[in-house]
């Protein structure tokens, strides 16, 4: 095999985890080593095949071998047999997408309350929306534009759909 040299260390593990799963490495082990003066610009790593493993400099697994999925409160909490959903790479799903849920089902959402001081006139909107709510008047929850794009905006965006979706929930159960 022929001897490479690579200016980052990195790309080199990267070259042999790749020669290891291509079956084009002499061996499993393999240790990266600097060639050139230490503290030298111009410093080069090399990959030296056969070396005993060292787990900090060593990878002997595929660069994009699957992980094992760590254990999570949310997943021992459930009752055997029963799938708990995940987001994205085994993560819990997002906040966001529990409380639509919560909200599809029938529970009514929880109104944002505005804490920072640059933000606090902000919290009208919230209010009306839940003043709208309460009173039934779902017309002017719909009608209620947003029509700024900011952080704050998305957030009242959010809640106005949540409403709806309680609204939209509670009267499919309703008429069933």
């Amino acid at each position: 095999m022929k001897t490479s040299t690579f200016s980052n260390a990195s790309n080199d593990r990267r070259a042999a985890s790749k020669a290891i799963v291509d079956g084009t490495a002499p061996g499993a082990n393999f240790e990266i080593e600097r060639v050139g003066a230490k503290g030298a610009r111009d410093a080069r790593y090399a990959v030296v095949w056969g070396k005993p493993a060292e787990p900090s400099k060593t990878a002997v697994a595929p660069v994009n071998a699957a992980k094992p999925k760590r254990s999570r409160k949310s997943q021992a909490a459930a009752p055997a047999g029963e799938v708990v959903p995940t987001g994205n790479k085994g993560r819990p799903p997002p906040k966001d997408v529990e409380l639509d849920a919560a909200a599809a089902a029938g529970f009514m959402p929880e109104k944002p309350i505005v804490t920072s001081q640059a933000n606090i006139r902000g919290q009208k909107r919230f209010d009306y929306l839940a003043e709208r709510a309460a009173v039934g008047d779902w017309a002017a929850v719909k009608a209620y534009a947003i029509n700024s794009n900011n952080t704050q905006a998305k957030q009242l965006q959010r809640y106005r759909a949540r409403l709806l979706a309680y609204y939209e929930g509670t009267e499919a159960g309703a008429t069933a």
